[in-house]
């Protein structure tokens, strides 16, 4: 009796396994059209980093640190401004931040950029410049634009007459209520005319 209930368990599990689906087989995945197969050839991968790469004789963008900071006499209040400075094309350009001491506690509190446009001809030179400053306060944000011509000429026995003007103009943004006060709302925003001239040798 024994014998013929092993025999039915084993043919049972025939059976089953006999009627279980076979696994599916998954498509291969092929690569086409990516240039990776040998990496070689103008449509590659690696001929595009190739391209990418200057060439040895290509001029190098000029790049400056111009770093104004306190001269070690002074109280803790004293800022130190950085800013990279470079040239595209005629255009004049720059980035930076302007930290104190507090920096340490509170983080860059205040970022400055800028852009210049210079010529110079026989008569003398003439420049025009764009700066802004972005100020992040505990309860305020303050945007300030400052725009300004320098016009230079020259005069007889190497004296140089100039004259500089700058327009200023800040706004206001509240951190809680993210409206902005601009110029000519209250007297918390300010606009500014100033010009000066003189020679100089």
């Amino acid at each position: 009796m024994v014998w013929c209930m092993v025999m039915i368990a084993a043919c049972s599990v025939a059976t089953a396994v006999a009627e279980s689906p076979a696994p599916i087989e998954m498509p291969p995945v092929v690569f086409e059209g990516f240039g990776l197969g040998d990496f070689r050839g103008p449509g590659s991968i690696a001929g595009a980093m190739r391209r990418a790469v200057p060439a040895a004789d290509a001029p190098a963008i000029p790049l400056d640190i111009v770093v104004r900071g306190p001269g070690g006499a002074g109280g803790s209040s004293e800022r130190l401004a950085t800013e990279i400075r470079s040239r595209i094309s005629v255009l004049d350009v720059s980035a930076g931040v302007v930290a104190t001491p507090d920096v340490v506690h509170e983080g860059l509190t205040r970022w400055i950029g800028g852009l210049k446009l210079e010529s110079d001809h026989a008569a003398g030179r003439d420049v025009i410049e764009l700066r802004t400053t972005l100020t992040q306060a505990e309860t305020t944000g303050v945007f300030g634009i400052e725009l300004g011509p320098r016009i230079e000429r020259r005069l007889r026995r190497g004296a140089v007459l100039f004259l500089d003007g700058k327009a200023e103009a800040q706004a206001f943004k509240s951190v809680e209520t993210g409206s902005w006060t601009l110029p000519g709302d209250t007297s918390d925003a300010t606009v500014g005319v100033t010009a000066r001239t003189g020679l100089k040798r």
